[in-house]
């Protein structure tokens, strides 16, 4: 890139920061593919006297969820003669 275009461009690339890691928990991955178990939960919960022994039960299972690995990429060209 001619000197003053270079200027412009990479001073500007970098003017803001990334914010998507204040919005997003950002984890990495070496798997092409993921997943987690949601725990759906107990029901509604029992009242309790004193002196009563406490309600037993299992957890419910909730849905798997996948993630999947996405990568994006642009490019811009730029034609120079010489």
């Amino acid at each position: 890139l001619e000197p003053k275009f270079r200027e412009i461009f990479f001073d500007s690339y970098d003017e803001l920061p990334e914010q998507y890691s204040d919005v997003f928990q950002v984890k990495t991955s070496k798997k092409a593919k993921e997943y987690d178990l949601h725990m759906a939960g107990t029901g509604l919960w029992d009242v309790k006297l004193p002196g009563q022994n406490i309600n037993e039960e299992d957890m419910a299972m909730g849905e798997e969820v996948s993630y999947v690995h996405t990568s994006f990429a642009k490019m811009i060209q730029v034609e120079r003669e010489f």
